[in-house]
């Protein structure tokens, strides 16, 4: 099972509603006892029992902690819709486990709950005055344009950190959503709650069944908006200052309380415009040399081999923003003008302003090589004076590489990012 954040809510918020319509429906209860708060207590411990029953894993854990404080709220007479509820399930997560804070799920779920806390508090007066007194039509009007605005907002604020961690945003979150969200509402999860019931008597089989229809429909949904055209804006991947700086922005705008939340916004685009200038490696070159990739003048990844390495190719066209676009091979004779690859029996060689790089097949042209390049890279031992030498031998104490080529060699590899490590594989050099 799949437990989000969506989940624990729906369930919650299924029990509350639930709980609290059959409550109202009996004057007795109605007229001497605060049902509101009865049913936010009864949701609370429906949720801590399904978090628990489906195996509590650190998102449910999560979202039934942000869950849990919105209904503590409710039953206190409180906002449920604060930032400092947001600050102390970050606060509470961050003291059990710290290393969260650098997980992409603690980053987009936190950053979804405050944007939209943020946004719903300032659209507050004008949504009431809208929902108050409203008929059939404007309630179906109003649920659905909630669907859309928190889908808008939700995924601005996780896009970001999805496009920074995976270098890609889907661009029909709005669309899908408005088909699946009313389907996993009103369907999937009051079947979920059913099954948990109904599995006491041996009657699941009815409730699953109605999961299993709903879930088929979010599937297809998934499937429909995933192949249309330009579902996937892929990007390369932006460099850290970049985000640390447009994160900054953000943060400063949410949070601040006056006209200099501007400010933040300012800095925001500052750190947008910092993206473009970004230099990305002209060469990538994988464990034990077994692939190496040449970025060519327009962005393109060339491939010293198709079949070798699929899985660090797959991510280095990820991070060049190519995910899903077949890249180039290598020439086996002549010449690849886009990488200004020149290739032979023997190898192949690249020259790039004044700085030359070989890739010598075998060691018979090693010497020659090594008097022409000012880098060789090979998957055999290299020995030779000059040049900068990047072979088996050095794979393996350093690991993976990127090279950058801009009037000097600049390598930069799995060690320098990682570390010397008791867990790396280059750990006993």
């Amino acid at each position: 099972l799949a437990i989000s954040g969506l989940h624990v809510g729906g369930v919650a918020g299924a029990i509350f509603f639930f709980i609290r319509l059959i409550l109202a429906g009996l004057p007795t209860i109605a007229l001497n006892y605060p049902v509101k708060k009865i049913a936010a207590l009864i949701a609370l411990i429906g949720a801590a029992y399904y978090t628990f029953v489906v195996g509590a894993a650190i998102p449910a854990q999560r979202a039934l902690m942000m869950t849990g404080l919105v209904l503590i709220a409710i039953m206190f007479d409180r906002s449920p819709f604060s930032l400092r509820l947001v600050a102390f399930a970050a606060m509470v997560i961050l003291i059990i486990a710290p290393d969260a804070l650098m997980g992409v799920s603690f980053q987009m779920s936190f950053a979804a709950v405050a944007c939209l806390i943020v946004f719903y508090d300032w659209a507050r007066p004008w949504w009431s005055s809208m929902y108050s007194r409203a008929g059939l039509g404007r309630r179906i009007f109003m649920y659905f344009l909630g669907v859309s605005v928190t889908t808008v907002i939700a995924g601005f604020a996780t896009g970001l950190f999805a496009l920074y961690h995976f270098q890609q945003f889907a661009l029909y979150g709005v669309l899908s959503n408005l088909i699946a969200v009313p389907i996993i509402g009103f369907i999937v999860m009051p079947a979920a709650v059913m099954y948990y019931l109904f599995s006491l008597v041996g009657l699941e089989a009815f409730a699953l069944n109605i999961m299993e229809w709903g879930v088929s429909w979010v599937l297809a949904t998934a499937h429909w908006t995933a192949d249309l055209e330009g579902a996937v804006l892929n990007i390369a991947v932006w460099p850290k200052a970049a985000f640390a700086v447009m994160l900054s922005g953000a943060l400063f705008a949410l949070l601040w309380k006056g006209s200099l939340k501007k400010a933040g916004l300012v800095v925001f685009t500052i750190g947008l415009c910092l993206i473009p200038f970004t230099k990305h490696p002209d060469l990538f070159i994988s464990q034990d040399v077994a692939l190496i990739g040449v970025r060519a003048g327009n962005g393109d990844l060339v491939l010293s081999s198709g079949r070798a390495a699929r899985y660090a190719a797959e991510n280095w066209q990820r991070l060049n923003g190519r995910e899903g676009i077949k890249p180039g091979l290598w020439p086996k004779e002549g010449l690849n003008t886009d990488a200004g690859l020149q290739c032979g029996a023997d190898g192949c060689r690249l020259q790039k302003q004044d700085i030359r790089i070989a890739f010598p097949k075998n060691q018979m042209v090693i010497d020659e090589e090594c008097l022409w390049a000012g880098l060789v890279i090979a998957p055999f031992p290299v020995k030779c004076d000059g040049p900068y030498i990047f072979d088996l031998f050095t794979s393996k104490r350093q690991g993976s590489a990127a090279v950058y080529l801009d009037k000097q060699i600049k390598i930069i590899t799995d060690r320098d990012v990682r570390g010397h490590r008791p867990w790396t594989s280059y750990a006993l050099e």
